[in-house]
């Protein structure tokens, strides 16, 4: 009786299709006995030991992103942005899966740092996102607007209640005290063709001359007020937009890759443009095929996920057959 186990069993036991399993060998996520041989072996095969790791990774106390991110209550992108901080607010391991890098917690980890955000009686809302909501316009006084006051550069850090931030620290106005105007904030027509999201986490500074502070300004007027959300934490401001385009320089497009959380960015002939992670296309299906994708559908896999996980794994049997 045989004491390894198969490709074929190995796919079976994490539903997964045996072209997956060749693939995570080549990518070096699953390590089998016979790399060699397995041609003439008839696929890969597998110890005992081996199988019993990947699976506490798929198994029990492991939790890859959007699963972790349920356990504690919070959104996937926030929960990416505590285990990137420095330090770590949740600890986690990164893997290559596929072609991709996936990170994974543990769920007691999960269910500590849950219970740390209901000890904070924060709102679900604040809990998703980790910060206070700041108003962007407010008395015809910009959210991070700049002037000369005193002699000395000072940033608007929040409209509501007024708070200035200069090279002395932060000032409180004088009664009656008004601040230069604002330009009126208009709406921006939404005219972007793509649809999405972009996020970003901004150090706070002490600094009124931060650069920091002019991109977030520059963003707000840039996408209009209804398309962009700044939420401040401790540390720093939580930045969730649509995507769009503005002009700009390689300069912004580095500060704006520093403090990126999720999406991609490009730059060309002086314009930036938020671009995301995904990209809409409008497709047409077979009605047998849709049927089948959306039986297959459920709440831990919607139908978007299933087609790109279909797809790649089509493609990658394409690549292995070449």
């Amino acid at each position: 009786m045989s004491t390894y186990i198969s490709q074929k069993e190995m796919a079976k036991k994490f539903n997964k299709t045996k072209n997956t399993i060749a693939l995570w060998v080549r990518k070096g996520f699953i390590t089998p006995v016979n790399s060699d041989t397995y041609r003439s072996d008839g696929g890969y095969r597998f110890d005992v030991e081996e199988y019993e790791r990947v699976c506490k990774i798929f198994t029990g106390d492991m939790l890859f992103l959007g699963d972790a991110a349920k356990e504690v209550g919070v959104s996937p992108q926030y929960l990416s942005t505590l285990a990137n901080a420095d330090p770590p607010q949740i600890p986690s391991q990164l893997f290559q899966y596929g072609k991709q890098m996936r990170r994974v917690f543990r769920r007691a980890d999960c269910k500590a740092l849950r219970e740390v955000l209901a000890a904070k009686g924060s709102t679900q809302y604040y809990k998703e996102v980790g910060g206070l909501r700041l108003k962007l316009f407010k008395d015809n006084v910009r959210l991070f607007a700049s002037f000369n006051y005193g002699g000395k550069k000072t940033v608007v850090v929040r409209v509501e209640p007024i708070r200035l931030l200069s090279v002395d620290g932060y000032v409180n106005l004088k009664d009656g005290e008004l601040l230069p105007f604002s330009n009126e904030m208009s709406e921006v027509p939404y005219k972007y063709e793509k649809r999405g999201f972009m996020f970003f986490t901004f150090p706070k500074s002490e600094d009124p001359h931060s650069p920091n502070y002019d991109m977030l300004y520059r963003l707000i007027e840039a996408l209009g007020q209804r398309n962009i959300a700044i939420f401040e934490r401790e540390t720093e401001y939580y930045v969730r937009c649509r995507l769009g385009r503005f002009r700009g320089n390689h300069t912004d497009l580095q500060l704006l890759e520093k403090y990126k959380v999720e999406g991609s960015i490009s730059f060309h002939d002086g314009v930036i443009e938020l671009e995301g992670e995904s990209i809409c296309k409008t497709t047409s299906y077979q009605r047998s095929l849709y049927d089948r994708i959306i039986a297959l559908s459920n709440e831990e896999k919607s139908f978007d996920d299933w087609v790109n996980e279909l797809l790649y794994e089509a493609l990658s049997k394409r690549d292995l057959d070449k």
